[in-house]
C-alpha cells in the first residue's frame, strides 16, 4: 500500500485553474479564503505593531497563541467556521515571509489586493476521489 501526501491549493474560480471538486465537498471556498486573507492581514498588522513598539517580531507559536483567543470573542466568532490548518498555514507563510525578507531574499511582506489571485492551503486531509479532490 502507497500512501500518497500533497498540499492542495485552491482558488476562488476553480474551473478557471483547471481544478475539479467533489461534489461532497463544501461551497464555501470564498469564505475560508476571506478567513485566511483576513488572518493574514491581522497577523502582519500585529507583527509591524510589536515590531514598532518592541524593535522585536513575533514567531509563528506566539502568532498561532492568538488566534484562540480571537475565536473566543463575539467580534471574530466567525473564525469558527474556518479550518484551523488553513490558519496555521496562512502563519506559516506569513513567517516565511519575514524570514525571506531578513535574509534578503524577497520584499518586505504586505497586505495582498483583492483583484488579484486569492488562495488558502490544506496542507492535511486531502484525498483525490473519482476525477476532483475532496477536502476537509
Amino acid at each position: 500500500m502507497v500512501n500518497l501526501s500533497f498540499p492542495a491549493k485552491f482558488y476562488t474560480e476553480p474551473s478557471k485553474y483547471g481544478y475539479t471538486h467533489h461534489q461532497s465537498n463544501p461551497k464555501n471556498y470564498p469564505q475560508v479564503i476571506g478567513c485566511a486573507r483576513w488572518w493574514w492581514y491581522y497577523a502582519l498588522n500585529l507583527c509591524n505593531e510589536t515590531y514598532q513598539q518592541t524593535g522585536k517580531g513575533l514567531s509563528q507559536v506566539t502568532l498561532d497563541r492568538v488566534l484562540p483567543k480571537l475565536k473566543k470573542s463575539q467580534e471574530t466568532a466567525w473564525l469558527k467556521e474556518c479550518d484551523l490548518i488553513v490558519f496555521q498555514s496562512t502563519t506559516l507563510n506569513l513567517t516565511k515571509a519575514f524570514k525571506n525578507f531578513f535574509e534578503k531574499r524577497a520584499k518586505y511582506p504586505r497586505f495582498k489586493s483583492y483583484h488579484k489571485k486569492q488562495s488558502c492551503q490544506y496542507p492535511q486531509d486531502c484525498q483525490v476521489v473519482d476525477n476532483g479532490v475532496k477536502i476537509p
